[in-house]
């Protein structure tokens, strides 16, 4: 590898992950290969999904408690640390890199970007459940079941409300 990297054939993206210097590197891909315990959430998920066509400034994953955020914050990844259901909902996507990553369903995206500790734009907020909303995947019950878990079934049914 080495040989590799000095003769410029490869660079070195991260430890353990070489590209060839035209090589577009896929940086949910590589967030999810360096904190493989980590689901991204909120804003990244809304992106991952279709939902947003807004490409986050800084990528949110959520992770279980008692982890260690220095590494993840140092990176620039905004931890989510999590003590109950943080396996709820996930889901294995494919990003736009052609890489499996792990990413929350969009009926518990919808639900956590609510969250009023998290300032979530509402910009981003509305649009999305227009187009979830429009979506014949759409998963009515499953979405309310997860506003009711996380105590966020008011906040749901007033989107709802007015967008229906």
């Amino acid at each position: 590898m080495s040989e590799l990297c000095e003769s410029e054939k490869l660079i070195r993206v991260q430890r353990g992950i070489y590209a060839t210097e035209n090589a577009w590197a896929d940086e949910f891909f590589l967030a999810q290969y360096r904190f493989s315990n980590g689901i991204f959430s909120h804003e990244t998920a809304l992106y991952l999904h279709g939902y947003s066509d807004r490409v986050p400034e800084r990528l949110i994953m959520s992770f279980p408690f008692g982890v260690n955020v220095t590494r993840i914050k140092a990176v620039g990844i905004i931890p989510i640390v999590l003590r109950n259901y943080y396996e709820l909902g996930k889901k294995i996507i494919t990003s736009s890199g052609g890489h499996t990553v792990s990413v929350y369903s969009i009926e518990r995206t919808l639900v956590d970007i609510l969250k009023p500790t998290r300032q979530t734009d509402i910009q981003l907020i509305a649009p999305a459940y227009k187009q979830y909303l429009k979506s014949p995947e759409r998963n009515i019950p499953m979405l309310m079941d997860y506003a009711d878990k996380f105590k966020r079934k008011d906040k749901v049914m007033s989107y709802l409300e007015v967008l229906l």
